[in-house]
């Protein structure tokens, strides 16, 4: 054999050698990234069971009051009281208080109002800021609808959201303490009082 092909195989031989050399290592290096990344990922699933298991609702020893006249369910403390009462609307109001009160005219801790309406929840609200009864209109979402929030204007002062399901405007308001301002009422509106709200459903 002459000495070309000697040095040419030995080019090759070691041309493979050291390739499967490196090939090698980089293969171990890629396993011990993909080990080392499933460890990571194991322990960040581990912390998220965690935290689902240790993250309890609040309101899951709640009662739930369902309407089922117009169609609609909200959870509350078990220490408070559900009532209704006839309401300034056609269909009965439902009244959530901390302390057994009913009667309309109260101011409640929450309040809801159903009002069979043909407008438009936009032009009902026209109409409402044009009688005043409802100032501060601000366009927002409740429950995924449209809705409206702003200041229910009564015997006093509320924090109220007006929003249309079917053929019914409902007036969800709460007793926030007859402050000035949309701003105000929104920020005095109590944790549990965001609680109950947070669980209002219009039934499916």
């Amino acid at each position: 054999m002459s000495s070309f092909w000697k040095i040419f195989i030995s080019v090759v031989v070691t041309a493979i050698v050291v390739g499967g050399g490196i090939f090698y290592i980089m293969q171990k290096q890629i396993d011990s990234t993909r080990a080392d990344n499933q460890t990571k990922m194991d322990g960040l699933n581990k912390q998220i069971a965690t935290l689902k298991s240790s993250t309890t609702d609040s309101t899951a020893d709640w009662k739930t009051y369902t309407n089922a006249t117009v169609g609609f369910s909200i959870k509350y403390p078990p220490t408070d009281t559900v009532s209704t009462a006839s309401s300034y609307f056609e269909d009965d109001g439902v009244f959530i208080d901390s302390t057994s009160t009913g009667g309309y005219e109260q101011p409640h801790l929450i309040s809801i109002e159903a009002e069979h309406s043909s407008l438009s929840l936009d032009a009902y609200i026209a109409k409402a800021t044009k009688d005043a009864s409802f100032t501060g209109a601000t366009k927002n979402t409740f429950v995924g609808l449209s809705a409206y929030e702003g200041l229910d204007n009564g015997m006093t002062t509320l924090y109220g959201i007006l929003v249309k399901n079917g053929a019914n405007i409902f007036h969800i308001s709460a007793d926030t303490g007859n402050l000035d301002g949309l701003a105000k009422n929104k920020a005095a509106l109590t944790t549990v009082q965001n609680q109950i709200l947070s669980t209002f459903q219009f039934a499916k």
